[in-house]
C-alpha cells in the first residue's frame, strides 16, 4: 500500500508537460531512450502526461487529445502508399505551447489492418522531421489511445534503422519505435517535437518514415511534406516563408512556380512580369506603312534600272 501511495503522489504531483520534455545532445551520446513501463517512462524517460479524455468510448481510436495546454495551429494527413497500395496514415500537427510559446511539431499514425485483403506487413521502425538545423530540440510523446505504442528513442541524426553508427545531423530529429499490424502494435502515439523557432512552413520532404527489415522486409523510406521549423511564417503553405516568397498569400506564387506569361504577374519571383528569360518576345516583322513602301518601291525600280544599263 505505501509503494502505490508513493506512486501515486508521483504522478499527482508530475510537471506540466513542457517541463517533462528531453533535450536532445548535440554531442554523443547522442540518443536519448524511453522505458517500456508507462509509469517509469513518465517519471524519468520520454513520456508525459496524456492530454484530456475527448472520447471515453472503449477501442476509440483517439481517446486523448494533445496536452491541454497545447493549441493547434495546422494539420495535415498524409496517406502512406507502398507498391501502389496504401498502408497508413501519418497525421502532422503543430501547436504553440501555451505554457512556455514554444512550437511543438507532432505526428501519429495508424496502419491499416489488411492491404488488399492480406495481413499488413508494413512496419515503421523510424520517423524523421527534417528543417531543425539552427534551433533547439526536445522531445516526449503522449497517448491517443490506451494501446498506442511509445516512443523507443529520439536522437539528433540522420542514420536508419540498422544502417550503422548514429552520427549527429543538425537537420534531422529522428524518433524510433516498432509501429507493426502483426505485432499488435498499428498505432503510435503522439510524438512530439519541441522547437525554439519563431515559426514553421511545410516542407516537401520534410517528413518521412523507414521500414527497416527487421522482419525481413524490403527496405522502404516513404517521404511526405512535413511541417518544419522556419525563421519566417509561410502563410499560405506553398513550402516558401515570407523571406523567399513575394506573395505570401497566395499558394501560386512563389519562387518554385511556372512564370505565367501575359499576365503581368511574377509568378516565379524573379523580379518581374513575364521576364525574358521565362517568356521570350517572338522576333517581329518591322511595319514600315504606305510611306515607306512608296519609297522601297522606289528603291528597287531605280535598282532595276541600274541592272538593266549594266546589263547593256
Amino acid at each position: 500500500m505505501r509503494s502505490f501511495s508513493i506512486l501515486l503522489t508521483l504522478m499527482l504531483v508530475a510537471p506540466a508537460a513542457s517541463a517533462l520534455y528531453q533535450p536532445l545532445p548535440t554531442t554523443p551520446p547522442l540518443r536519448i531512450t524511453g522505458f517500456n513501463s508507462v509509469t517509469t517512462d513518465l517519471i524519468s524517460g520520454l513520456k508525459i502526461p496524456d492530454g484530456p479524455i475527448v472520447n471515453p468510448s472503449a477501442g476509440a481510436l483517439v481517446k486523448y487529445g494533445p496536452p491541454s495546454t497545447y493549441t493547434q495551429l495546422a494539420t495535415r494527413s498524409n496517406t502512406l502508399t507502398v507498391s501502389g497500395a496504401t498502408v497508413g496514415t501519418l497525421t502532422d500537427f503543430v501547436f504553440r505551447d501555451t505554457t512556455d510559446n514554444r512550437l511543438v511539431f507532432g505526428l501519429r499514425v495508424v496502419l491499416n489492418a489488411t492491404v488488399n485483403g492480406a495481413p499488413n506487413t508494413f512496419e515503421i521502425n523510424d520517423f524523421f522531421r527534417k528543417g531543425n538545423a539552427g534551433y533547439s530540440a526536445q522531445a516526449a510523446w503522449s497517448r491517443a489511445s490506451d494501446p498506442d505504442l511509445r516512443m523507443y528513442a529520439a536522437v539528433r541524426t540522420a542514420v536508419k534503422f540498422g544502417t550503422g553508427t548514429e552520427t549527429f545531423d543538425p537537420d534531422v530529429v529522428k524518433f524510433q519505435s516498432d509501429i507493426n499490424t502483426s505485432e499488435g502494435n498499428p498505432r503510435s502515439g503522439y510524438f512530439f517535437l519541441k522547437s525554439n523557432a519563431p515559426n514553421f512552413k511545410t516542407l516537401a520532404n520534410g517528413l518521412s518514415v523507414y521500414q527497416g527489415g527487421e522482419e525481413g522486409q524490403p527496405l522502404v523510406e516513404l517521404f511526405m511534406p512535413g511541417f518544419v521549423p522556419s525563421a519566417n511564417p509561410d502563410n499560405d503553405g506553398d513550402g516558401y516563408d515570407s523571406g523567399v516568397d513575394c506573395d505570401d498569400n497566395n499558394p501560386a506564387i512563389n519562387p518554385g512556380a511556372p512564370e505565367v506569361c501575359g499576365d503581368d504577374i511574377d509568378n516565379n519571383c524573379s523580379a518581374g512580369d513575364n521576364e525574358p528569360a521565362f517568356c521570350p518576345v517572338a522576333e517581329q516583322v518591322p511595319f514600315i506603312g504606305h510611306a515607306g513602301m512608296v519609297l522601297l518601291g522606289m528603291a528597287l525600280s531605280a535598282l532595276g534600272v541600274a541592272r538593266a544599263r549594266r546589263r547593256g
